[in-house]
C-alpha cells in the first residue's frame, strides 16, 4: 500500500563520474491477498527484489515506484513470474511513453502479449529501455492486459530532468503522487483465470492503493511557498477527473510530454493508463480536498469513501535537515557504507537520499536508504567529496550535505617504464628522452618541474650489440653515442625509480644507427 506522501523507491546504481549510465531493477510478479475495508481480495502485484532475486519484498498493487535518477539513459528490468503455474498466465512489462524494442507474441491471429514474457511458476525475462525521457509513466504487464492489469500488475515510473526539476525549466520544491485504480472483486475471486473482464463493475475506488475512509489523516503536500508537483496516474479502466477544491494548478505535462503552454485548471482528465503532471502553488496554508468529479466516492456501494484525499499545506512545513559526513578509506580500496549511511545523522521522517554532485576522484553509488559505495580512482590518494540532499516524500532539504572522503596512501605503486625507439646517424650522438612516455599510478615519478633526475634512471645491463657504444645518463634520459663507424640496430634496457624509491619494470630501448656521413 502507498502512504500519501511516501513514495517507495527502488535502489539504483547512481554513478557520478560518467555522463550517463543504467539503472537495474528486479521485480517479481506474485499473488497476494489485499484487505480493502475488511474485505480480503485476491490480487496480483509486483514485488521489489535485490540482484539475483535473493531477497524478495512483499507484493503490492500498485507495485513499487521506479525512480530513475536524472541523467540515467538506460533502464533494465529483470522480471520473475511467481504466479502459480496453474494460472497459465505469462507476464511481461511495458512502459508506454518510453522507448524499447518490442517482440509481440501471437496466439493464432491475435496478439497475446505486446512483448516477450516470463512463464508462470518462476520463469524470467529481461527488458531494456534506452534513451530515457523525464516524466511520469505507468509500467504494467503487457501480457493478457485485459485481465492482468486489472488484477494489479502495474506501478509508476518517474524520472526528473534534474534535482528538483520535473522537466526542463519546470522546477518544484516538493512532490506527491496520486495513483488511481479500481477493483471489481468478482473479477478476482474465486478464480481470475475464468473471470470475464468485459463484465466489469468495480466497487472499490482507490488512491495510492486504498479507498478513503472517514478519519483518514491528511496527506502532507508541502509548504505554502513551494511549487508542489502532483503526479497523477490512472491504472484503472474507468476515466477519473481529480478535482481540487479551493484552488488551481498548472497542468504541465501529459504522459511524460511537457506542454509548451501550461494550462491553468482546477481538474485534470485521467482516462485509463493516463498520467498528468501539475504544478500547484497553494498560496495559503490549509487542507485542500482532491476528489473525483465523476463521483467515484463510494466503497462497495457505500458513500463516504472512494477517490478522495485531503492535501495539507503548512506555513513553512519543515523539511529534512542534512548534516555533513566524513569517511576514510585506504588507497585502491572500495568504501562500502551500509544503511542508514549518510542519513544516520540527518533529521526527518522517512527520508531518502538523492545524489546531487558526484566525486571528482572516484565513483559514487548512493542508494535511497543512505547506504553507498565509493570507488577511488586507481592509485589516487587524498581528499574527495560528493553532495546529496534528503527528501521526505513531500519536501526536500533546504540545503545539500557534503560527504568528505579521505583516501589514505598505502603501499606505493611502482612506476611503469615504456619501451622507446630512437634513430641517429653513424658516429653522431643523440639524446633519447626515456621518461617522456613513462608514468606512475601515484603520480610521484617526476619532480615539481616535471623532470626525472639522472639518479632515478638505471641501465640494466649495459648496452649490448655495439661492443663499445657509450650511454650517458642525464635528466629525463640518456645521451647515446654509437661505436665508431657502427651502423645497424643496438638495444639496451633501463629501469626508472619513483620519488618513493619504487623501481619500475625493465623497458627496452632500440636504437637504429643509419649510414650517413657526419661531415
Amino acid at each position: 500500500m502507498f502512504l500519501g506522501r511516501v513514495l517507495l523507491t527502488l535502489a539504483a546504481v547512481l554513478l557520478a563520474a560518467a555522463p550517463s549510465f543504467a539503472m537495474d531493477v528486479y521485480l517479481v510478479a506474485g499473488e497476494f491477498t489485499k484487505n480493502v475495508n475488511g474485505t480480503p481480495i485476491t490480487m496480483w502485484g509486483f514485488a521489489e527484489a535485490d540482484a539475483g532475486f535473493a531477497n524478495i519484498g512483499p507484493a503490492s498493487s500498485p507495485g513499487p515506484v521506479i525512480t530513475i535518477p536524472p541523467g540515467d539513459t538506460v533502464l533494465n528490468i529483470y522480471l520473475r513470474n511467481d504466479l502459480p503455474a496453474a494460472t497459465g498466465e505469462s507476464v511481461s512489462i511495458v512502459i508506454p511513453g518510453q522507448f524499447a524494442a518490442m517482440n509481440p507474441q501471437f496466439a493464432g491471429s491475435r496478439v497475446r502479449s505486446f512483448t516477450h514474457s516470463a512463464l508462470p511458476g518462476g520463469g524470467t525475462a529481461n527488458y531494456t529501455w534506452n534513451n530515457l525521457r523525464p516524466g511520469t509513466y505507468v509500467y504494467h504487464s503487457g501480457s493478457h492486459p485485459g485481465l492482468q492489469v486489472h488484477m494489479g500488475l502495474y506501478g509508476a515510473v518517474k524520472m526528473d530532468a534534474g534535482p528538483g526539476q520535473a522537466y526542463p525549466n519546470i522546477e518544484y520544491g516538493s512532490e506527491i503522487m496520486l495513483f488511481y485504480s479500481e477493483i471489481d472483486a468478482t473479477l478476482h475471486d474465486p478464480s481470475p483465470a475464468v473471470a470475464q473482464p468485459l463484465n466489469y463493475k468495480p466497487a472499490y475506488f482507490l488512491v495510492n492503493g486504498k479507498p478513503y475512509e472517514p478519519g483518514d489523516p491528511n496527506w502532507l503536500a508541502g509548504a505554502v511557498t513551494q511549487n508542489i508537483l502532483i503526479r497523477f496516474v490512472n491504472a484503472g479502466l474507468k476515466t477519473h477527473v481529480p478535482t481540487l477544491r479551493g484552488g488551481y494548478w498548472k497542468v504541465v505535462a501529459e504522459d511524460g510530454n511537457p506542454y509548451t503552454y501550461p494550462k491553468q485548471q482546477y481538474s485534470v482528465l485521467l482516462p485509463a493508463m493516463k498520467t498528468m503532471d501539475v504544478i500547484w502553488n497553494p498560496g495559503a496554508e490549509g487542507v485542500y480536498p482532491v476528489y473525483d468529479a465523476r463521483y467515484f466516492l463510494t466503497t462497495n456501494q457505500v458513500s463516504g469513501g472512494g477517490m478522495l484525499v485531503n492535501l495539507e499545506v503548512g506555513e513553512g512545513v519543515p523539511g529534512p535537515i542534512v548534516v555533513d559526513d566524513a569517511y576514510e578509506t585506504p588507497q585502491d580500496t572500495v568504501l562500502e557504507v551500509p544503511a542508514p549511511g549518510v542519513l544516520g545523522n540527518d533529521t526527518g521522517l522517512l527520508i531518502t537520499a538523492e545524489l546531487v554532485t558526484g566525486a571528482l576522484n572516484g565513483v559514487v553509488a548512493l542508494n535511497p536508504d543512505g547506504s553507498f559505495t565509493y570507488t577511488p580512482d586507481q592509485g589516487y590518494s587524498g581528499p574527495d567529496t560528493f553532495t546529496y540532499r534528503a527528501f521526505d516524500g513531500a519536501v526536500y532539504s533546504a540545503t545539500n550535505a557534503t560527504v568528505s572522503i579521505t583516501v589514505t596512501a598505502t603501499d606505493n605503486n611502482p612506476p611503469i617504464a615504456v619501451d622507446d625507439n630512437a634513430i641517429t646517424r653513424r658516429n653522431v650522438s643523440v639524446f633519447i628522452n626515456l621518461t617522456e612516455n613513462d608514468y606512475d599510478p601515484d603520480g610521484n615519478l617526476k619532480d615539481s618541474d616535471g623532470n626525472v633526475a639522472a639518479s632515478q634512471i638505471s641501465l640494466t645491463p649495459l648496452p649490448s650489440g655495439s661492443n663499445s657504444a657509450t650511454v650517458q645518463i642525464v635528466t629525463n634520459g640518456v645521451i647515446y653515442t654509437p661505436a665508431r663507424n657502427f651502423t645497424g640496430t643496438d638495444t639496451f634496457r633501463y629501469t626508472v625509480t619513483d620519488l618513493a624509491g619504487n623501481v619500475s619494470n625493465e623497458a627496452i630501448v632500440t636504437v637504429r644507427v643509419v649510414w650517413f656521413s657526419d661531415r
